[in-house]
């Protein structure tokens, strides 16, 4: 089978890379993709950093045992603690975190160079998303708030609700009631997959001047770019792209979240389970 015409494999630690993978299927029509939810093992936010790592390393071996043309790491915990160990590898294909596209958007997105990030405790520990902002911009001020119960929101379907909407209050308080250095931050960098369910609540809640920047959106983009860079797209508009999922435990939960996430139905029967590691 020629290179172009291989999947792409996405691996989140449950369901929250489904907002990746819709973004992907968006800009890459022709492409086939393999889904891996390690259900099993989350949530990732609050393991250890030498077991998240061993997780993603798994997931990404599996993948690669299934012949894919690139991993995309969609789920933001795994990329951040995983990104400089890829980095290190000579790898035969490309692997692409969700944070280096994210962080990048941020970046050039904030005009008077303050940024907030959202995500998990183990993302916002690693410390990330400050590097490669920084990374990039230097002068940038970043503010950086763990928000676990918005995985939890978000799973459950409470888009657009009172109580998410609180939530989120609660949680932007230091960013709508102080500032840095004198300024507001102007752009939020959702850094966590399942944020962008609730993007509608955020718009409710944030003024229209600050700007929200979804890593999935991000990540979509420079998959595509570096496809095409690597002369891997596929090309093959005759063939109808397929797209497995893959699950390492409870499919009837993954397909009952997977219609909030990419609104379609994955009958349970249609998920294969296995198991990953040791």
């Amino acid at each position: 089978m020629h290179l172009n015409s291989l999947p792409i494999g996405v691996f989140d630690s449950g369901v929250g890379g489904l907002t990746v993978l819709k973004q992907l299927k968006k800009i890459l029509p022709n492409e086939s993709f393999i889904y891996v939810g390690d259900l099993a093992r989350l949530p990732y936010g609050k393991k250890s950093n030498e077991a998240i790592l061993e997780y993603t390393k798994n997931a990404c071996n599996f993948l690669i045992s299934e012949g894919v043309k690139c991993i995309v790491i969609a789920c933001n915990t795994a990329a951040s603690i995983s990104l400089h160990f890829f980095e290190s590898q000579k790898l035969d294909i490309p692997i692409i975190g969700v944070v280096k596209p994210g962080a990048e958007t941020a970046a050039v997105s904030t005009v008077n160079k303050n940024v907030t990030v959202l995500a998990t405790e183990a993302t916002i520990r690693s410390g990330i998303y400050v590097e490669q902002i920084l990374k990039i911009d230097p002068l940038i001020n970043i503010q950086s708030i763990s928000c676990p119960l918005l995985v939890s929101l978000a799973e459950e379907g409470w888009a657009n609700d009172y109580i998410t909407q609180e939530t989120i209050k609660r949680y932007l308080e230091p960013v709508l009631s102080s500032k840095i250095n004198s300024k507001t931050p102007d752009c939020i960098l959702l850094g966590c997959t399942h944020f962008p369910i609730l993007l509608e609540d955020f718009h409710t809640i944030l003024p229209s001047s600050m700007k929200i920047v979804c890593s999935a959106e991000s990540t979509a983009q420079s998959v595509k770019s570096i496809l095409k860079k690597m002369n891997l797209q596929s090309s093959e508009t005759k063939n109808v792209p397929s797209n497995r999922f893959i699950v390492t435990d409870n499919e009837i939960r993954f397909s009952k979240i997977a219609k909030i996430f990419i609104n379609k139905t994955i009958k349970s029967h249609d998920i294969k389970r296995i198991k990953l590691g040791t």
